[in-house]
């Protein structure tokens, strides 16, 4: 699914106030932010930044899509009232391989990695492993 559509219904999901689709939220920015993928610094002026980038892919998961990025022009999200520092989220994410491509088929689709669908599963015994 494109990223501004994405980005657009997680938006829609945060303001709804659904503790599950919050708690995964939350669950998945604090990996990212210990993967070096998102900043600690100053995580509490850009936490809703973070949260959405979060929220964005707890949706491609519940939606079991991809990630399309059809474009990575930082201006294109500006335009559209989203943070310019979602790009280098995605960039850091494909780096520590958070978030896989497969370039031979198409490098714009990015696909969550087996630690993240580990992470956002509702499945009791990978729960009970994390902890």
């Amino acid at each position: 699914m494109d990223l501004l559509k994405l980005l657009r219904l997680a938006q829609e999901r945060l303001n709804d106030g659904d503790q599950d689709f919050i708690s995964k939220v939350e669950t998945l920015t604090v990996l990212l932010r210990s993967a070096g993928v998102v900043p600690y610094k100053r995580s509490n002026l850009n936490n809703h930044v973070h949260q959405q980038f979060s929220s964005a892919l707890v949706i491609a998961h519940e939606q079991h899509t991809t990630v399309d990025v059809t474009t990575r022009h930082q201006a294109y999200y500006h335009a559209f009232g989203y943070s310019t520092r979602i790009v280098c989220y995605l960039n850091e994410a494909v780096k520590k391989e958070l978030l896989v491509t497969q370039p031979h088929l198409n490098p714009n689709k990015l696909y969550l990695s087996e630690v993240l669908l580990a992470y956002l599963s509702d499945d009791e015994q990978f729960q009970a492993a994390l902890t």
